[in-house]
Parts: structure tokens; sequence; C-alpha cells
């Protein structure tokens, strides 16, 4: 069954903006979406506290998993705020797991915060 907090169609994401298959920063509700074929298929939540963005839960519909759609989204988002010169704190176990295993976003992470453990 899919997440309620997925609704069927993108309809707070211009997908004539967004490239398919590609997150994007929806700063309304705090939040990077991914959405395929017009749907938003997942997202990574964030908040800003003092000064580091905090990206506390990731999420991909369930009819989606397994097809390494999280691993694209986190990704995406990793990349634009690494653009951007964003400091984050990963507390969401997924981001922070691929941060480990990908060690080229590790400079991006606020060091007085350090990592979530995963669980």
């Amino acid at each position: 069954m899919s997440n309620p907090d997925l609704p069927e169609t993108a309809t707070d994401t211009d997908p004539a903006v967004a490239p398919p298959g590609r997150a994007v920063d929806n700063p309304e509700r705090s939040r990077f979406e991914l959405v395929i074929d017009g749907r938003l298929t997942g997202f990574v939540t964030y908040v800003m506290a003092g000064g580091v963005l905090v990206l506390d839960h990731a999420e991909i519909d369930a009819s989606q998993r397994g097809q390494g759609l999280g691993a694209l989204l986190v990704r995406d988002v990793l990349d634009d705020l690494l653009r951007r010169g964003v400091v984050i704190e990963p507390r969401c176990p997924f981001v922070a797991d691929f941060i480990r295993d990908h060690p080229e976003y590790a400079g991006m992470v606020d060091r007085g915060r350090g990592q979530r453990a995963s669980s």
C-alpha cells in the first residue's frame, strides 16, 4: 500500500521545471521531491537548525522500492546541497548510511554534530 503522504500526482512540483527522475527542492514543504512520470515517488524532508540543514527523513513510495530510487533521490539531494555549499546533519539513517558509503559527501557534514548512527 502506498503512503498517504504521497499523493497520486505531484501537484506541488511542476514537472515542466523538474527534469524527469530528478529530485528538486520544494522549500514551501521543506523537502526535496523525486517526481517520475508526473508522480511524486519519494522525498527527503529537512529543517534548518543553527545554520545547518538537518535531513531528517527519506521515503520512497512503497510500490517503487527496491529499484535504487532511494539512492538516486539522496544523491540528487546531496549533489544539489554540495553545489550550494550547504552544511548538513544527516539524522535520517538512510541518508547517513549513504554518506558513509559515499565518502565524497562526508565534507558537507557538520563536524560538531556528526552523523547519526544507523539503526
